[in-house]
């Protein structure tokens, strides 16, 4: 009986999508980790503009930026949002509705909560009316209940990771911040299990800083364990150099 063929959704960084053979597996769920300054966000940008310029419709979740962050930023970078947003081939979406109060405290960023459940089924409306298939959720760590156990937090994100995966119907890069000089994949240490693939951005520090990426983990996929260093480039974004 002959295999299915993959299909592949690649991420806009040409020298990556070689390596992943063509791109992510379609419709799976990724995780970007990386130190702050790495280019988390840049390589979510990315992944959305090479939809876009596919004739493809995506959906960007800010959750620490307002939309007029992320379209400036991109425009920093020679990447006009506006056109798509106008034309509704790109949704930005501010999680701020969906906060909810933790009863009988101050409202506060660490008394908050999104609820999850409200906008799973909102993106779902969103991104099947609108043939959707690129979403960003950029970064995780907001949307996660605060003040649950280790145990209880861990199933929540595999649960949450799995939701996105049967009912989303998009290919999915979420990301995740992690502590400068740790030697973690993400920030609960369940996220890198759950995902079909993580990609770590850090800064090598050596005689020359430089940011480096790292392909962890990618299934359905052969990758090479090696670290290559890349640019930041206006106009290209990420662009993969030599490995390290």
């Amino acid at each position: 009986m002959a295999v299915e063929k993959l299909k592949r959704v690649p991420t806009g960084i040409e020298k990556l999508d070689r390596l992943l053979q063509g791109g992510l597996v379609e419709k799976k769920v990724y995780l970007v980790a990386g130190e702050p300054g790495t280019g988390k966000t840049i390589f979510c940008m990315q992944f959305i503009m090479e939809g876009l310029r596919r004739g493809e419709s995506a959906v960007y979740v800010t959750v620490d930026e307002k939309p007029a962050d992320i379209i400036n930023d991109a425009r920093s970078l020679g990447w006009d949002l506006v056109p798509h947003l106008k034309s509704k081939k790109l949704a930005i979406l501010d999680i701020s509705p969906y906060l909810i109060k933790v009863p009988g405290l101050l409202r506060t960023k660490q008394t908050e909560e999104v609820d999850v459940r409200r906008m799973i089924a909102d993106l779902s409306k969103y991104i099947n009316d609108n043939r959707a298939t690129r979403l960003v959720i950029d970064p995780l760590v907001p949307i996660i209940y605060h003040g649950k156990s280790t145990v209880a937090t861990q199933e929540y994100i595999r649960s949450l990771m799995f939701s996105l995966e049967d009912n989303i119907g998009c290919t999915v890069l979420v990301t995740s911040p992690i502590p400068v000089g740790t030697k973690k994949f993400s920030r609960y240490g369940i996220e890198e299990f759950v995902v079909s693939g993580v990609i770590l951005l850090n800064i090598a520090k050596e005689e020359e800083l430089r940011r480096v990426m790292f392909v962890r983990k990618m299934r359905e996929t052969s990758t090479p364990l090696v670290k290559y260093s890349f640019d930041i480039m206006e106009g290209r974004g990420l662009v993969l150099r030599n490995p390290v």
